[in-house]
Formats: C-alpha cells, structure tokens, sequence
C-alpha cells in the first residue's frame, strides 16, 4: 500500500505548477508527433489526390483502373505518392 503525504500549498502554488506540468506534456507530446512532410514522396489520400488533379473521386478510380495513376494499399486502405501523380500529368499540346 502506497502512503500518501499531504503538505499545505497555497491554491496558486498549486495552479501554477499544474499549469508548467500541463505545459510540458503538450510540448512533449506535440514533439513525439510525426511531422507532416511537404516533400514530394508524401502519400496521399484519393480525396487529397482528386484535389490535386482536380478531378472527382471515381474519375481518379477510373484512372487508377486505366493505369494512369498508382495506388499502394496499406492497413486496407488507399495511398498515392504524390511524386508519382506529378509525374503522371502530361503536358497538353
């Protein structure tokens, strides 16, 4: 059995030391999470993809059908590299 001690603290003493633990716990976690990269090696979702291309979601279906564009599937659900889709685009004479 743990033994608990209690001390007299002053309810502000008390307040701002909830508020620097709380603090530091929002800063920790906010640094174990995982940065969102902006690189072109990014993975997509097909409802960020379809913006990108401009398209609607089952055009970027048909697409992906047709070859077009790739998508990689993880934990059941679909991705696409967002250097892939560039590169997919072609330049209209």
């Amino acid at each position: 059995m743990e033994n608990v001690v209690l001390s007299p603290i002053d309810t502000q003493t008390l307040i701002n030391l909830i508020a620097e633990k709380t603090a530091e716990l929002i800063e920790s976690r906010r640094s174990e999470q995982p940065k969102q990269a902006t690189d072109e090696t990014d993975l997509l979702t097909p409802k960020e993809t379809a913006q990108l291309l401009r398209i609607s979601l089952p055009t970027l279906w048909r697409y992906e059908k047709k070859g077009k564009v790739k998508c990689y599937g993880i934990g059941g659900k679909r991705f696409y590299k967002r250097n892939e889709i560039i590169e997919s685009l072609t330049v209209k004479k």
